[in-house]
């Protein structure tokens, strides 16, 4: 082996291990984005949830209050229906 083919194969060696440091910061960027997108979505999850449940408290508030008022209506036709169904019977 001469002096050239020895000068390449350190620059051969040089540049493997750069290759193999590059990827290793490509993985860690990888990573680190990865983490970023995942808690970004858990984010707009939280954020949406929050929005969805206080847009649906006006609506709960208005069926709460129909059934209030419609109680005894109602109550009213589930006795006279099992009333009938008991001279029925």
């Amino acid at each position: 082996m001469n002096l050239a083919e020895e000068d390449i194969s350190i620059l051969n060696k040089n540049e493997m291990i750069l290759l193999k440091s590059e990827k290793k910061q490509d993985l860690l960027q990888k990573k680190a984005l990865n983490i970023i997108n995942k808690t970004g979505k858990r984010l707009i999850d939280i954020i949406a949830g929050i929005v969805g449940t206080i847009m649906l408290i006006p609506i709960t508030v208005i069926i709460a209050i129909i059934n209030f008022f419609e109680k005894d209506k109602r109550l009213k036709e589930f006795n006279k229906t099992t009333y009938e169904l008991k001279e029925v019977a």
